[in-house]
């Protein structure tokens, strides 16, 4: 599907667009509503879900066979938060 479709589909679709993208990932528990938009404006995507970040970024791959492939390198974050985070013990990982 050609990325104008895809486009085209999440503006007029955007609950179905969505619901069928995180399908490709592993939830622990699946959400109850894609988005809950009952208190504008707090929007909760994938309410009542859970997912396990990690897992989804590597055990699953590893599970799928796919442990043998180097990972992709991701751009160190130079942010505001991420500095913070690297002065607050057991959340650098370093």
């Amino acid at each position: 599907m050609a990325y104008a479709s895809h486009y085209s589909r999440s503006l007029s679709d955007p609950h179905g667009f969505w619901g069928k993208a995180a399908e490709a990932i592993h939830w622990d528990r699946p959400w109850d509503r894609v988005l809950d938009d009952s208190h504008p404006p707090f929007y909760r995507w994938f309410a009542g879900g859970q997912l396990n970040t990690c897992y989804n970024a590597l055990d699953r791959h590893v599970e799928a066979g796919r442990g043998e492939h180097p990972a992709p390198a991701a751009p160190r974050c130079s942010t505001k938060a991420s500095r913070w985070a690297h002065r607050m013990p057991g959340l650098s990982g370093g």
